[in-house]
């Protein structure tokens, strides 16, 4: 099991529903990755104060009890058939309120892998700035960009926002080769990921939509265009992430 893999069965494990063989290579893991406990703690500590939120708030089911007296009320003598009846109907009631309320603490978001990927790269080399061979000359950057097929002008386009090239390298995400670029404008870091996509790429947003994920701290949104495909992660809070996305694919627009 991998950091790519971890990050996919995260929310499985944190509500306890991953299944033996995979929780116990999943524990061998995380024995041998500091990066991936690190990730699984925060979001068990995430969880508990989402948890100890939703559990804080008093359910009201007094408008449910009173409409059941009110039923059995109207029956002269109801029937045992029919009590029954609308006591499981106000259980039902009462489970799904109950229900919506664990709903918003328990999501698990099935995000592709290379989105993941994408995350773990960023929270690793730009969060914890974990060492890596980055080229910070814009000569060198375009030289990458060219041996992957992408335009420099894609490159040159968000140097003109505000934002400044900060470093490039190419990477392997999901077994496919991305360039990732690393943007900021000094209040704002990002992590930018190109390729050209095959003509049958699984996982990746049709053109004209933003997808987006949250990955633990991550959060990731993807995009395709033109011959571009485009995944944009950060670690600030909100919707930051597609709100990136968009201004990426604006600015690829003017480009």
């Amino acid at each position: 099991m991998n950091c790519t893999d971890v990050l996919a069965l995260m929310p499985l494990h944190l509500t306890g529903e991953l299944d033996a063989v995979r929780a116990a290579e999943l524990t061998v893991h995380l024995r041998d990755c500091a990066s991936c406990a690190a990730e699984i703690g925060r979001q068990a500590a995430m969880d508990a104060r989402l948890r100890a939120s939703v559990d804080a708030e008093t359910i009201d089911s007094t408008a449910v009890e009173h409409r059941v007296r009110q039923v059995i009320a109207s029956e002269s003598r109801p029937s045992a058939g029919a009590l029954r009846w609308v006591f499981a109907l106000a259980g039902c009631v009462v489970a799904l309120v109950l229900g919506f309320a664990s709903y918003r603490v328990m999501r698990p978001v099935a995000a592709p892998p290379a989105y993941a990927a994408a995350a773990r790269d960023h929270h690793a080399e730009i969060v914890d700035r974990q060492p890596r061979r980055w080229q910070t000359e814009r000569a060198s950057i375009d030289q990458l960009a060219a041996q992957q097929g992408i335009p420099v002008t894609a490159i040159v386009a968000f140097t003109k926002d505000g934002f400044r090239l900060e470093q490039g390298k190419l990477c392997r995400l999901d077994n496919l080769i991305y360039l990732h670029l690393v943007y900021t404008n000094g209040a704002q870091r990002f992590s930018l990921f190109l390729r050209q996509p095959a003509e049958q790429d699984n996982g990746t947003p049709n053109h004209d939509s933003i997808d987006t994920a949250n990955l633990g701290a991550d959060h990731v949104a993807a995009f395709h265009h033109g011959q571009l495909s485009a995944i944009v992660v950060t670690d600030q809070p909100g919707d930051a992430a597609s709100h990136l996305a968009r201004f990426a694919a604006a600015v690829l627009e003017r480009s």
